[in-house]
């Protein structure tokens, strides 16, 4: 394979010509498409399996259709390794900005879809009567329009990642996962607040169930994307540094993407282990 093929367009996050580097991010796309693929695919079945024994997603809850969606657009990550690798291989930059693109789309959904779910949580536990108010029509068809903006955000995206350098790529990335991140941990902090307090003339503190789980949902997540941004942040800062090489540089950013990976599985799994097809 052409490694530098690839990395001289100005395509990817990753700048380096190294072998190395390649094979490192070849290397964590195919490990998560191995990874996501069946988890996508038996997420989706289930939502199948569901919706025509209801025939209708009404009764779904918020955090289960976003995990659908979610799953959708984990789909997009196998071809667009395709793609990557195709491009790089013949040459053929259109296959490569298609590869890529089809990353930069799951990695916003991430963005979104988990900030959603933490969201959806919080409304639950913290504010229970606008939750229920947000469970009929008038909350799906909200639901619905969110879901849409997402998708259409991430079409927009795919444009945007065209026209910006590696750099500025980053940034934009890290300024992002900071935004979600602020939402996340206000969840999470919150639903802890509302887990340990005491209900009205309680003497001693009784954990909720139903808060419980949502506390662990939203732990899970919000751990998984500080994982991530941490990851992103000093391997940014230290491939700017000047003592390093421009191609150590590029390689730790390669590295980087791999703290993804947990951010990735965690929505399948929270919800495969809800529905106790993972114990």
């Amino acid at each position: 394979m052409n490694s530098s093929f690839v990395s001289d367009q100005p395509l990817s996050y990753f700048c380096s010509t190294s072998q190395a580097r390649f094979f490192i991010t070849v290397g964590f796309a195919a490990v998560k498409a191995l990874l996501l693929l069946p988890l996508s695919i038996l997420v989706l079945h289930l939502g199948l399996q569901r919706w025509r024994q209801q025939r209708s997603f009404n009764s779904v809850s918020h955090s289960d259709v976003f995990t659908y969606h979610l799953a959708a657009m984990e789909l997009f990550w196998a071809p667009g390794l395709v793609c990557y690798l195709c491009g790089d291989h013949f040459r053929n930059a259109t296959a490569a900005y298609a590869g890529l693109l089809a990353f930069s789309v799951t990695f916003y959904g991430e963005f979104f879809f988990h900030s959603f779910t933490c969201v959806d949580r919080y409304l639950a536990v913290v504010h229970p009567i606008i939750y229920l108010r947000l469970k009929n029509v008038a909350g799906i068809r909200i639901r619905n329009i969110s879901i849409a903006s997402v998708w259409l955000f991430c079409l927009v995206i795919m444009r945007f990642e065209t026209d910006v350098s590696g750099n500025n790529a980053i940034v934009f990335m890290l300024s992002s996962l900071g935004a979600f991140l602020m939402v996340v941990t206000f969840c999470n902090f919150s639903v802890l607040c509302a887990l340990i307090r005491p209900g009205p003339g309680e003497g001693v503190i009784k954990i909720d169930p139903l808060k419980q789980r949502a506390f662990n949902t939203i732990t899970a997540i919000s751990c998984v994307l500080w994982l991530w941004f941490v990851a992103l942040i000093v391997t940014s800062a230290l491939s700017q540094s000047p003592l390093l090489s421009e191609d150590v540089g590029c390689i730790l950013l390669a590295v980087a993407s791999w703290f993804n990976l947990p951010a990735s599985l965690v929505s399948p799994l929270l919800y495969l282990h809800r529905t106790r097809k993972v114990r």
